[in-house]
Order: C-alpha cells, then sequence, then structure tokens
C-alpha cells in the first residue's frame, strides 16, 4: 500500500502534473457519502462546495488539515507509512464522477465511447462514467462497459488504419 501511495504521490510531483492540478488534500468520506444521493437539496449543497473551492485562498483556508505535502511525505519514509496507514479503509465503487453524455450537456465529461470532451486521445473506461448509478454489482457493470469501450477503441484503430 505504501509503494502504491509513493507511485502517486510521485505522478502528482511530475512537472506537468503539478502545473495541471491545485492543493492535495484527502475528500471528508462521511461529507462525501452525505452527497451520494441524488437530490436537488444535496445537488445545491454540492454546487456550494465547488463555487467555494473554485476560490484558491479560501480553498486553503478551509481544507486545512486536509490538505496533503506529497514533497515532504515523499521524503519521510515514517510518514508516508503513517498517512498511509491512517487512510486505509476499506473502498467503494465511486460512481457517477465523469458522467457520460452528449459533448452540449454540461454536466457530461465523456461520450458514449468512454473518450473525453475536448481532449484527444483519453478515455475513461470506469464506474465513474456512469451517469446512473447501477443497481447490479457494479464489478461486473464496469466489466460490461469497458469491454464495450475497449471494443470501440480498437474497431477505431482498425477504421483508421484502413483510411
Amino acid at each position: 500500500m505504501v509503494q502504491g501511495v509513493r507511485f502517486a504521490l510521485e505522478l502528482l510531483t511530475t512537472p506537468r502534473v503539478t502545473r495541471a492540478r491545485r492543493e492535495l488534500f484527502v475528500a471528508d468520506g462521511r461529507l462525501v457519502a452525505s452527497l451520494n444521493r441524488r437530490t436537488t437539496w444535496n445537488g445545491l449543497k454540492a454546487r456550494a462546495i465547488v463555487s467555494l473551492l473554485d476560490r484558491p485562498w479560501l480553498r486553503r483556508a478551509l481544507l486545512g488539515k486536509a490538505l496533503v505535502d506529497p514533497t515532504a511525505l515523499l521524503n519521510d519514509q515514517g510518514q508516508l507509512r503513517d498517512f498511509t496507514l491512517k487512510l486505509a479503509q476499506p473502498q467503494f465503487h465511486v460512481c457517477g464522477t465523469a458522467r457520460m453524455g452528449h459533448s452540449d450537456d454540461p454536466n457530461a465529461v465523456v461520450d458514449e465511447a468512454g473518450r473525453v470532451h475536448g481532449v484527444k486521445n483519453l478515455v475513461i473506461a470506469d464506474a465513474s462514467i456512469f451517469p446512473t448509478l447501477p443497481s447490479a454489482y457494479t464489478h461486473f457493470v464496469v466489466l460490461m462497459a469497458a469491454e464495450k469501450i475497449a471494443d470501440a477503441i480498437v474497431s477505431g484503430a482498425r477504421r483508421s488504419q484502413v483510411d
């Protein structure tokens, strides 16, 4: 687990990624879980949180102790180990964070083939693309979606070779 966290932090501290990201933080699991159900009230709360976190000075102030310094963790093996052990917990399948939909849908991130709107050659093939939560066991639904997207990638590559 520690090596996996180290690898992720190393990726997050590469110069190209550092330029593209904001602060790193550990989300409050209870807050995230409370927003999981699609209701008007949760939508309003989520929009309010996003608007607050879009302001850099306010984001840093609100996140406070949740902020993570990846360089400090990478430079201290003991701190990295403690961080990993403190945050290790059973993981749940997060769904709907990169919603599938048409490019004119402001809430959609990917199209029906998992291609990220506005980003060339980037495809997402996991539960994050689901526009609604599946009622079946998530693992199997993700496998089916990933297979469908993989088939679309392969057929697209074949078409481009013929062209």
